[in-house]
């Protein structure tokens, strides 16, 4: 007993865990066009898991298309950026989702565009991502099984105390 005589043989260790990863905002780009020589006109919408904007005009400016935007459900704070597409008074907005986690679904839009050959359409540009997969915990040259990345605090502190038998108790807290 390295503890002194009437003493438990009882070490208790404090580690913090961090998972990260680096955060990749989904962008998609919505771009108006219309043909040669003509001169783009009319109204836009666009659609988002089945919400839909109002009709926007189709030379919006880029902050009045991101207040429009975030106010369809679960798509949190976008930024948004507009540039001229040609002289048909086509653009393009490019719009980042700043707060949705994961992969977003492809806007959907809908026109009432004029002029000859009036266009618009929606690119996804890149995905956004989300924390996945499995990790390991090594302690007294011992290891963990594979653990979900968003394992609960009790199903962690269970892990430890089941796959390393030096440990007999376990107490477990998680920040989100």
């Amino acid at each position: 007993n390295k503890n002194g005589p009437g003493c438990p043989s009882v070490r208790v260790y404090t580690y913090t865990l961090r998972t990260t990863a680096e955060d990749v905002d989904e962008i998609q780009t919505i771009t108006t066009t219309a043909n040669p020589g003509q001169q783009l006109g009319g109204t836009f919408r666009i659609k988002l898991n089945d919400v839909l904007t109002p009709w926007m005009p189709h030379d919006i400016k880029a902050h009045a298309l991101r207040l429009q935007l975030e106010t369809l459900e679960n798509i949190g704070k976008v930024s948004v950026k507009r540039t001229l597409n040609g002289d048909t008074g086509g653009y393009h907005w490019k719009v980042r989702f700043c707060q949705s986690v994961g992969n977003i679904t492809e806007m959907i839009p809908e026109s009432r565009l004029t002029g000859h050959g009036a266009s618009v359409g929606v690119r996804t540009d890149r995905h956004g991502n989300h924390l996945s997969g499995t990790f390991q915990i090594g302690f007294l040259n011992r290891t963990t099984r594979d653990l979900n990345h968003d394992i609960s605090a009790s199903e962690l502190g269970d892990a430890l105390v089941e796959d390393i038998d030096e440990i007999e108790s376990a107490v477990v807290s998680r920040l989100d």
